[in-house]
C-alpha cells in the first residue's frame, strides 16, 4: 500500500489553517496555489505549505489528519513551529560568511560595465 502525506496550508503567518491529506504533496501544493484544490483554500487564499509529514501508510495519514483537524489552534500552530525549528539546517560556526569578513557579496564579479562609472 503506498503511503501518504498530512500537510498544512495557510494564506499568512498565524493566518487561516488548511489540513488535508494526499498521496502526491507536490501535485496537491500546486493544485492549492492555483486555486483548484479545494473551495476551502479558494475562499480564503491558502496558497502556503507550512507543514508537510509522511506516513508509510494512507491509512496512518488519514487517522492522522483526522487527530490534527481536532485539535486546537494553538497546538497546531505550535506544533509545527517545532517542526520548522527541527528541520532548519545546522550552520558549519566555523564557516563565516563574506559580510562579516568585510568582503563584499559581490567581490570578484566581472560585469559588462564598472557600477559607478562615469562618462566625462
Amino acid at each position: 500500500m503506498r503511503g501518504g502525506w498530512v500537510y498544512i496550508m495557510s494564506n499568512r503567518y498565524r493566518g487561516t489553517l488548511y489540513i488535508g491529506v494526499t498521496s502526491h504533496i507536490a501535485g496537491r501544493s500546486f493544485q492549492h496555489r492555483d486555486k483548484t484544490g479545494s473551495d476551502f483554500c479558494r475562499r480564503y487564499d491558502l496558497t502556503r505549505l507550512v507543514y508537510a509529514d509522511f506516513a508509510e501508510t494512507s491509512a496512518d495519514a488519514i487517522a492522522r489528519e483526522k487527530a490534527m483537524k481536532k485539535w486546537r489552534r494553538a497546538w497546531k500552530i505550535e506544533y509545527r513551529s517545532r517542526q520548522s525549528e527541527l528541520a532548519r539546517p545546522v550552520r558549519d560556526p566555523q564557516r563565516r560568511s563574506r559580510r562579516r569578513s568585510g568582503i563584499p557579496a559581490f567581490a570578484g564579479m566581472t560585469g559588462t560595465g564598472a557600477v559607478n562609472s562615469r562618462t566625462v
